[in-house]
Parts: structure tokens; C-alpha cells; sequence
């Protein structure tokens, strides 16, 4: 029996991926009506087969085309877990209270940074410190995400805005460079 099935897509990096995530299920035989859709990452198909069986193979598919991308039954008994490479687990709210304190911590830098450089007693290699600090805790996710990108020599918002604020930073433009992350996780959230 074939059942319609709804998963959220974790890590789902551009809209070219979800269509080779799309393209890649729907030449399976298992599957039938696939479709992505990219601005809620969301994956919605029919399937045949048991459930854990089905996002095992999802996610086998997935990682072929876009590592790092998780497939999560939106219905059903399994919501809020799955498993990633055998390890089964459950998302909690440490990892978003995590980012949080990051962000706030990448604020407190940024400011400190910008105060110092007004400040003529303050050293003058304090506010760079300060400015490569706010940077690398606001964007350690995005630069990461060119890191993996770079391995798979594919192009993506990711690497181009760390690109952009490795240049600001080789220019001198410290607090430039320290708008990008922050304009760029804002971006991702509208």
C-alpha cells in the first residue's frame, strides 16, 4: 500500500539542491509524487514500505546529493527524531539556547570592538581581536557550511558570503566584515 508521507528537511542549503534531492527520489521506484519544496524544507511523497525503513532510504539518497542534509518524518510516531548515519536522537532546545548565547556573545564583541576603536587608550590591536572574535562566533555555522562546500566544489551562498568577509577583512574593513554573518543569518530568516 502506498501512503503519503511529509518529511522536514534539515540542513537544506539552496534551491538547486532541493531540485537534485527531488529529481534523485523521484527515479526511484519506491517513490511516487515527489516534490520539495524549498523555502519551508519540506519533502512530501508517496512510498511504499515501512516506515523506518523509508527515511533510512530517503536519507541514504539525500546524503548522495547534498551531505549534511537530514530527512525527518513530520508524521507519525517518529516526529523530533531521526537518525543520522546509525545514530538515532532526539533535537532539544540547548542547541537553539546555544546559538542564542553565540549570537549574543558575537553582540557583546562587536560592540566592545567598535567602542575600543573610539577609545585613544585603548590598544590598537584590541579591536581587531575584538572584530575577528565577533566574526568567527556569528559565523562559524556559514563557514563551515563553504568549508563543506569547497570539498564538493560546488558554489553556494554560503562560500560567497565567506568570501566577501574574508576580502572585507584583507581591506581593513573590520566592521564591514562584521555586518556579514549577522545580514546573512537575518536574510535566512525572513
Amino acid at each position: 500500500m502506498t501512503n503519503r508521507r511529509q518529511y522536514k528537511l534539515n540542513n537544506l542549503d539552496c534551491a538547486s539542491c532541493a531540485s537534485k534531492i527531488e529529481e534523485r527520489l523521484s527515479a526511484i521506484d519506491t517513490f511516487s509524487e515527489v516534490s520539495v519544496n524549498f523555502p519551508t524544507a519540506t519533502l512530501t511523497l508517496k512510498a511504499k514500505g515501512e516506515p523506518r525503513e523509508l527515511v533510512d532510504r530517503i536519507n541514504l539518497e539525500i546524503s548522495r546529493v547534498e551531505p549534511g542534509c537530514v530527512a525527518v518524518e513530520l508524521s507519525g510516531d517518529r516526529a523530533g527524531s531521526h537518525s543520522e548515519q546509525g545514530r538515532s536522537h532526539t533535537h532539544s532546545e540547548a542547541e537553539g539556547k546555544w546559538q542564542i548565547g553565540t549570537v549574543i556573545a558575537s553582540a557583546i564583541c562587536f560592540v566592545t570592538a567598535y567602542l575600543c576603536r573610539e577609545i585613544p587608550a585603548a590598544p590598537a590591536i584590541l579591536s581587531p581581536i575584538l572584530f575577528i572574535s565577533s566574526i568567527l562566533l556569528a559565523g562559524w555555522p556559514v563557514f563551515a557550511a563553504a568549508v563543506k562546500s569547497l570539498r564538493h566544489i560546488s558554489l553556494d551562498e554560503h562560500l560567497l558570503v565567506t568570501i566577501a568577509v574574508v576580502a572585507a577583512l584583507f581591506y581593513g574593513r573590520f566592521c564591514g566584515s562584521c555586518r556579514r554573518y549577522p545580514l546573512f543569518w537575518r536574510g535566512r530568516i525572513v
